[in-house]
């Protein structure tokens, strides 16, 4: 314990640790801040404010044009009108219960617009345009069984969906990214030139390389609850904290439908498969760092490495094929919990249970490796 707490000490008192994490703060900050200046601009009261505008001008040229009409083409033409005149009417309603937060009468709306505009493109609409509208029926749905108000997941603000989107698109990248940095560093500072000064520490080799694996997991792990505390504190206290309840986008890996789950049920998994990354980093940097002796090569390697499989999961076809052997899939936590990986790489075997067996079968098999070549590097 007493060399444990030293360790954290090194790691504390070195500068170069907490520039990572001022950085991780500010980006948290500024995208909590874009997310609230870009809300009004591109979320759902936006769109629905442009497509009333189209819809205005549409009905005043149509009501322009049945001026001197006739016969079969004013009954057809009064017709779309009055069809056009009834979507803008939903587009009103819907408008005046966002302004006076009436969700209850909103969803029923957006609802029967959506289905109307399903069944009315029928064939004629693209398969990217019916999943779409799928989608969005779906949203509505599950938003007015669980009777919370609507929140813009593409520009979160409230406590609970920006913690998430924060997990979701800054953690696999940033805090990766910074945990490496500080673990590399810390990995690498008993080396003088190439020699390791922790041979020369009283007690066995297992158990003085599981006290320095131990150290940098507290500090990752802590590290972790830091970045998501801070998300959702401040946008708590700035925004409302949300719903636990609110309905999140998931890909059953059965059927591969799109359905909806709570929040709640995403936020838990994606943490337990971030704790595991955290040890598989750990336990990467620590055998990088003990084979290259030098801290900028070992950074390099492990930022090249890890960055690369991870951004190659993402658009490679054989790495995707193998994806879910592989423990850098699951850094994306957030996209693995909610099957969104699994989907968009079409390999329905990456998921949260196969994640954690891979992600601890790799910390294993990195221990074994670090601790075989430092016991015959000693001997």
């Amino acid at each position: 314990m007493n060399r444990i707490n030293f360790q954290i000490k090194t790691i504390i008192k070195n500068p170069f640790n907490y520039i990572p994490f001022v950085i991780l703060l500010l980006i948290i900050t500024i995208f909590l801040f874009m997310n609230a200046a870009a809300a009004d601009n591109a979320g759902l009261k936006a769109f629905i404010k442009a497509d009333t505008t189209n819809l205005k001008s549409i009905v005043s040229q149509q009501k322009e044009n049945l001026k001197g009409q006739t016969g079969k083409n004013l009954k057809e033409n009064t017709a779309a009108l009055l069809e056009n005149e009834r979507w803008l009417k939903n587009d009103e309603d819907v408008l005046t219960a966002m302004d006076n937060k009436n969700w209850v009468a909103a969803y029923p709306l957006l609802l029967e617009k959506n289905k109307e505009l399903e069944n009315s493109l029928g064939e004629n609409a693209s398969v990217d345009e019916m999943k779409a509208i799928h989608h969005d029926i779906l949203m509505y749905q599950a938003l007015e069984e669980r009777g919370v108000n609507y929140q813009e997941i593409q520009t979160p603000t409230s406590g609970t969906t920006f913690t998430l989107s924060m997990i979701q698109y800054i953690f696999p990248i940033v805090f990766v990214l910074g945990i490496i940095l500080i673990m590399v560093s810390f990995f690498s500072e008993p080396y003088t030139g190439r020699i390791n000064r922790d041979i020369l520490l009283p007690g066995s080799l297992s158990k003085n390389l599981l006290s320095t694996l131990s150290t940098s997991f507290c500090v990752s792990i802590i590290l972790l609850m830091v970045m998501t505390l801070y998300s959702f504190l401040l946008s708590s206290s700035l925004n409302g904290m949300g719903s636990w309840r609110y309905p999140i986008l998931t890909y059953n890996l059965e059927t591969h439908q799109m359905n909806f789950q709570n929040l709640s049920n995403i936020i838990g998994p994606s943490l337990v498969l971030q704790m595991f990354s955290l040890l598989f980093l750990c336990t990467f940097s620590s055998l990088i760092t003990y084979i290259l002796r030098d801290r900028l090569a070992s950074l390099f390697v492990s930022v090249l490495f890890i960055m690369g499989m991870m951004f190659g999961t993402r658009v490679i076809v054989p790495i995707q094929r193998l994806a879910e052997f592989l423990p850098t899939t699951y850094l994306m936590g957030v996209s693995t919990a909610t099957g969104e990986l699994a989907n968009s790489i079409n390999n329905f075997s990456v998921s949260v249970s196969n994640g954690i067996i891979v992600l601890a079968l790799s910390t294993f098999v990195l221990f074994g490796c670090r601790y075989t070549l430092a016991y015959k590097m000693e001997k």
